[in-house]
């Protein structure tokens, strides 16, 4: 539906999956005043293992050589304020480039090995979502690819048939990252999310929309594209299945922009998704522009969140039909033509 696009909210899924492995830590540590590690640091997440017994000339060296730090006798210096050098602590741990010695030691002494959380934004293609992963040096955008295709699908509530891709069944959240995590366990975790979140009970309400499982997760991607205010989220979803049971065609600006990222690739930096569509983007002949083609489109257009999902399950309640950016992150909505043409002109001026 013709709107202004604006950018997304990324929200995270309140019980985070922990990808890698734990390890125990063999040393107790003793108290020592350092400063806590700072919160935000802008620099690369750097995977980095402490082996049970490792010496602390040999972890500060490994430390260096993988650019966590820079400043070796400042490493040795902390350790060696009240001569418990060894009190480290053997783990998987995520540290950030360019760190300073007082925060590396202060993390290996207190056992903290995940650095951050690795937030999936919601709405983003698989694509995308690999771009981000081999950005933070988790892998590389092939090992994504392939561990996409191997995925076992048996692990979720009616998953997509192959050749389809798992697109819109890999659950957006903030991962908790530890040193072990892989293109493998990241497909894992969040087709693991996908199935602890998506319960029966809301598999039934989309069912009682009258629309499969796939059909409601494709709906919801294009409500997760559409609604920019999670408000909004159950007016739009109700909007979509009024026009699908009056067989009104869609019209949403999301599926055309899928169906342009498809049949012409961005590169480089270049979005997945144009923000300023044509009257000649409209006609792109594809099945999933929903401007040329009524019902729904063959499968989900993004991994929509939880909350997009639950909007298709349990839709707001009225007869709305239309609705338009307001231009602020949220919409008008018009039960007629006339009352959708009138919003137009008020909110969408030519």
């Amino acid at each position: 539906m013709r709107r202004l696009l604006l950018p997304l909210y990324v929200a995270a899924v309140g019980a985070a999956l922990t990808l890698g492995l734990r390890w125990s830590p063999i040393l107790t540590a003793r108290a020592m005043q350092l400063t806590p590690p700072a919160e935000t640091i802008a620099a690369q997440p750097v995977p980095f293992t402490v082996a049970e017994g490792a010496a602390p000339g040999d972890i500060a060296a490994s430390l260096r050589d993988a650019m966590v730090i820079d400043d070796v006798r400042r490493f040795h210096f902390l350790l060696g304020l009240d001569g418990t050098g060894r009190d480290l602590r053997a783990g998987c741990y995520l540290f950030v480039r360019e760190m300073t010695a007082g925060e590396a030691v202060y993390r290996l002494r207190s056992g903290i090995t995940s650095a951050q959380l690795f937030a999936i934004p919601e709405g983003r293609r698989l694509e995308e979502v690999g771009s981000l992963i081999e950005r933070a040096s988790i892998t590389s955008s092939a090992q994504w690819q392939a561990a996409l295709a191997a995925a076992p699908r048996d692990q979720i509530p009616g998953p997509p048939s192959a050749p389809r891709s798992l697109l819109g069944y890999l659950l957006p959240a903030s991962y908790p990252l530890q040193c072990k995590a892989d293109a493998n366990t990241m497909v894992a975790a969040m087709l693991q999310a996908f199935a602890d979140q998506v319960t029966p009970d809301i598999v039934a309400a989309i069912n009682a929309q009258g629309l499969t499982l796939d059909e409601g997760i494709t709906l919801a991607s294009i409500v997760e594209r559409e609604a920019v205010l999670k408000p909004e989220q159950g007016v739009i979803a109700a909007v979509f299945l009024n026009r699908l049971r009056t067989r009104i065609p869609l019209q949403a600006d999301p599926t055309v922009q899928f169906a342009l990222a498809n049949a012409r690739p961005p590169s480089g930096d270049a979005t997945w998704w144009k923000t300023a569509l044509l009257d000649t983007d409209l006609q792109v002949d594809s099945p999933y522009n929903t401007y040329r083609h009524a019902g729904l489109p063959p499968g989900p257009i993004a991994n929509p969140g939880i909350d997009a999902i639950r909007a298709v399950a349990f839709p707001a309640q009225t007869d709305y039909l239309y609705f338009v950016a307001r231009g602020d992150g949220s919409h008008a909505f018009g039960r007629t033509l006339a009352e959708h043409n009138a919003n137009v002109a008020r909110f969408q001026p030519r």
